[in-house]
């Protein structure tokens, strides 16, 4: 059992904490100035997005064959069907989102290509990731390289590294949208935000996770290293 989750629960806190300390003090107008300003969002936050989404897509892909070698059979609920659909339907929903904003901030690349590279873009890294669950039908017979632990460990990267991107799309134009800054804002405007904003961010983080979650659901530390990623965010939204 790895524990590649954990990384990444670590590392994702750790940007969290490396973006908070860029940004003005939470209580001030300028991380909300800096959501406004078109300068953070054009350009430069699409190609997080498509450099996230490629990422997560190879790396979900080469992890298949590695995976699947490595761990013969995946421990799984009682209620696993209900849990792999309600996570692609988020999980698809993430990646339209993310890639009706790419489209969305390029006006000059015509419509057609534009509908075109959304489509791959919200279904392809969904479509990689489920295919986790599905055992190689000519598992032996693949070249040793698809199964080499290097292999899983370069996927691994791609996944890592595309989350994070994910994390510093989060941070600088999402998380934003729930402080409570507005005059007058009363104790219970900020803890509504807080709901919002922590269900907001399990889902966003929780979908991606999935990869890692196919084996080390199982263990208290998991939930424990998952929740750490929420403190950064409180942090930002109370203090």
């Amino acid at each position: 059992m790895s524990h590649r989750g954990q990384v990444l629960d670590l590392l994702t806190c750790a940007a969290q904490v490396w973006l908070l300390a860029g940004l003005a003090l939470p209580g001030s107008a300028a991380p909300r100035a800096a959501l406004a300003s078109e300068e953070v969002s054009a350009p430069s936050f699409r190609w997080i997005l498509i450099a996230a989404l490629c990422a997560y897509t190879l790396g979900a892909t080469l992890k298949r064959a590695p995976f699947q070698a490595r761990v013969p059979a995946l421990s799984a609920p009682a209620h696993a069907g209900c849990l792999c659909v309600a996570w692609f339907v988020l999980h698809f929903g993430l990646s339209l989102f993310a890639a009706a904003r790419c489209m969305s901030d390029a006006p000059e690349v015509p419509l057609v290509l534009r509908v075109l590279g959304m489509a791959v873009l919200s279904v392809m890294p969904t479509a990689m990731a489920a295919r986790l669950l599905v055992r190689p039908r000519n598992a032996p017979a693949l070249a040793a390289w698809r199964t080499h632990p290097l292999t899983e460990g370069l996927a691994d990267l791609l996944i890592v590294a595309a989350v994070l991107l994910a994390t510093c799309f989060w941070n600088e134009q999402v998380a934003g949208l729930f402080f409570a800054d507005f005059p007058g804002a009363s104790f219970g405007d900020r803890l509504i935000g807080t709901v919002l904003a922590v269900g907001a961010f399990a889902m966003f983080y929780a979908a991606p996770r999935f990869v890692f979650l196919l084996e080390d659901h199982a263990r208290w530390g998991t939930w424990i290293s998952i929740g750490s990623t929420l403190l950064p965010l409180l942090a930002r939204l109370w203090l």
